[in-house]
């Protein structure tokens, strides 16, 4: 039995991995694994009785003055999933669920990102694989609304108006992308429809460039 600290980070990419783009970008990253040292070892004898032996007892790092956030115990309970998903049906948002799972409970040690991981599981299970935009095509075909797609007026098949590349998710960054789309409308006919997925930067950003949207 080792401390979940031992040994060092390991890249999940292979030694053969070869990156798509010539300029590579080091990503910051973090990691628990420090080397520790602390080790112990048993053994389950003739005699039905286990037997502990100390290899290491000691650690090369603090210990947490905390098990907030930790990998294993910060889990969420089966009731507790359950209780995330009903709110997430309510709309309610990550910060409220996760204060209310905690008055519920004062030992829970979870935070505000296993919200977040359980939302996009729960995402996952709903969309049974498809992207947003599937999803939300199939929604429009389950209640019978009626979409209306724009055809070149030659070859009548549907086109992509513009893509865009944002090397950041900042509130400035889509405000920039919305507004050279804004300008490839006539000013009677700026679309008065988004959809996106949910995303509260990107609402604040259609909000300041499309306010009757």
């Amino acid at each position: 039995m080792q401390c979940e600290r031992s040994g060092l980070h390991v890249s999940h990419k292979g030694k053969k991995h070869i990156s798509k783009t010539t300029n590579v970008k080091k990503r910051h990253s973090g990691t628990k694994k420090c080397g520790c040292p602390f080790m112990l070892s048993a053994l389950c004898g003739d005699d039905g009785k286990w037997r502990v032996r100390v290899k290491c007892g000691s650690h090369n790092h603090d210990l947490p003055k905390t098990l907030t956030g930790h990998a294993y115990v910060a889990r969420l309970k089966d009731e507790e999933f359950n209780k995330v998903e009903s709110f997430i049906v309510a709309g309610a948002k990550p910060w409220n669920i996760s204060t209310s799972i905690k008055q519920d409970n004062k030992d829970n040690c979870c935070t505000i990102r296993n919200v977040y991981n359980a939302r996009a599981k729960l995402k996952e299970i709903w969309n049974e694989g498809r992207s947003v935009m599937q999803q939300f095509m199939k929604l429009l075909e389950e209640h019978k609304y009626t979409v209306e797609r724009k055809h070149d007026p030659i070859t009548k098949e549907t086109f992509t108006v513009a893509l865009a590349f944002i090397s950041r998710e900042k509130i400035e960054n889509y405000i920039l992308a919305l507004q050279c789309v804004k300008r490839l409308y006539r000013d009677n006919e700026v679309s008065s429809v988004v959809v996106t997925d949910a995303y509260s930067g990107f609402f604040s950003a259609v909000e300041y460039v499309f306010p009757r949207a």
